[in-house]
C-alpha cells in the first residue's frame, strides 16, 4: 500500500472561499456588507464589555481600510507579517486574524451552494469499516486554508455521530492533547482555522462561529460581536496562526506533521502555488518525504507549470519525482494508488 498525500490551497475552496487575486475585491464587497449595518447597539445583549457594537464596527471597517490600502501587489499573509513586524505587542496581528475569521465565515455562509468538490472527494474516499466510517489508512491531508470546508462537507452529509473532528488532527488544544494518534489518517490545518480558542484555568475549550443564520444582516451582526468579543478579551483567540509565527504550537504542529507524513510516496497538490511567504516550511514538509515517487498537480494548466518549476526549485539537487499536471478541475484528483486501498 503506497501512502498519499494531499496539500490544498486556496484554490481547492474556491470560488467560496476567494483566492489571492481576489481577497482585495471581496474585501470591499466585505466592508460594504459590514457598513450597511444600522442601530446595531440595540442588538447587543452580551454587556461587560466597555466597547460597543458599534464602535466594533467602526473598527472592522478601519482595519480593512488599512489592509486594501496594502494588499496592493501582495498577500493577505504578508500583509500579517507587515502588521507582525511593525507592533510587537501583538494586537495588529490579533486584529487582522479577528477580521480573516468574521471575514471567511461570512463567505462560506453567503457564498455559493457549499462546494461539491469537497463533498465529491469525501464520498470516494470515505469507508464503512466495522460500522465505522473512516478515512483510508494511507491518507493524510494537509490543508493550508483557513476555512472549514473540509468539515461542513462532513456535517452536511453523515449523520450526527461521524462528527468532523474525529478526523482533525491539528489546532492549539489537539497538538497539547497527548491523545492525538499520527499513526491514524487525518487533515492538518497548517494556517490553523476560523474558529475561537479560548484558554482559562488551565482548560482549553474551542468555540466554532456558525456558518448558519436566518439572514445575512443577523449573519453579519453575530459576526461583529465575534470580533470584539474575541480582541478585546484575552483569554479568547483566534485558532489562526501563520507560518512565519514562531510560537510553542508552531512548532510542536510542524514536529507532529512531519511524523506523519515521513512515509509519503504519493503527493498530490490542489490549488496550492508554493509562495514565497511559506517557501521555509514548504521546503521543511518536503524533506519529510523521503521516498516521495510521484507528485500530481491539479490547477490550471499554466498555474500547473509554474508550480511545477517552484516545487523542482524547492526539491534541489535529490532524486525528482515523477510530476504530473491535472487540469480537470470538477473533482479533487485521486490518485489510483489511494483507491486501491490496502494491498
Amino acid at each position: 500500500m503506497q501512502n498519499v498525500t494531499y496539500i490544498l490551497g486556496a484554490g481547492a475552496s474556491y470560488p467560496r472561499i476567494p483566492i489571492v487575486s481576489e481577497w482585495p475585491e471581496r474585501l470591499r464587497a466585505f466592508y460594504e456588507h459590514v457598513g450597511s449595518l444600522k442601530d446595531i447597539d440595540k442588538y447587543d445583549v452580551r454587556g461587560g464589555f466597555p466597547e460597543s457594537l458599534s464602535t466594533t464596527q467602526h473598527m472592522i471597517l478601519t482595519e480593512i481600510d488599512w489592509i486594501l490600502s496594502k494588499i496592493d501587489g501582495i498577500t493577505i499573509d504578508e500583509v500579517a507579517r507587515l502588521a507582525h513586524l511593525n507592533d510587537p505587542s501583538g494586537k495588529a496581528l490579533k486584529a487582522i486574524k479577528c477580521l480573516i475569521m468574521i471575514f471567511v465565515r461570512f463567505y462560506q455562509a453567503f457564498r455559493a451552494n457549499g462546494n461539491s468538490r469537497y463533498d465529491k472527494f469525501l464520498l470516494n474516499v470515505l469507508r464503512n469499516e466495522g460500522n465505522d466510517i473512516t478515512l483510508p489508512p494511507n491518507l493524510r491531508i494537509l490543508s493550508w486554508n483557513y476555512d472549514t470546508e473540509f468539515e461542513n462537507s462532513i456535517r452536511k452529509n453523515f449523520s450526527f455521530n461521524v462528527t468532523p473532528e474525529r478526523f482533525v488532527q491539528s489546532h492549539p488544544y489537539l497538538i497539547q492533547s497527548a491523545g492525538v494518534d499520527l499513526g491514524k489518517p487525518g487533515l492538518y490545518h497548517l494556517n490553523g482555522v476560523c474558529d475561537i480558542g479560548r484558554s482559562r484555568n488551565e482548560e482549553n475549550a474551542i468555540f466554532p462561529i456558525p456558518v448558519e443564520a436566518v439572514g445575512e444582516v443577523s449573519l453579519l451582526r453575530s459576526l461583529v460581536e465575534v470580533f470584539r468579543n474575541v480582541y478585546f478579551h484575552d483569554s479568547y483567540s483566534p485558532m489562526i496562526h501563520f507560518a512565519f509565527e514562531e510560537r510553542p504550537f508552531e512548532v510542536e504542529l510542524r514536529s507532529r506533521v512531519s511524523s506523519a507524513i515521513s512515509q509519503t510516496d504519493i503527493l498530490v497538490v490542489i490549488g496550492y502555488s508554493f509562495p514565497n511567504f511559506n517557501r521555509e516550511t514548504d521546503s521543511f514538509l518536503l524533506s519529510k518525504m523521503p521516498n516521495l515517487t510521484k507528485i500530481y498537480i491539479q490547477d490550471h494548466q499554466l498555474i500547473g507549470a509554474r508550480i511545477e518549476t517552484r516545487m523542482r526549485d524547492i526539491l534541489g539537487t535529490r532524486k525528482s519525482p515523477d510530476i504530473r499536471q491535472e487540469t480537470d478541475l470538477d473533482s479533487f484528483f485521486i490518485p489510483i494508488e489511494l483507491s486501491q486501498g490496502p494491498s
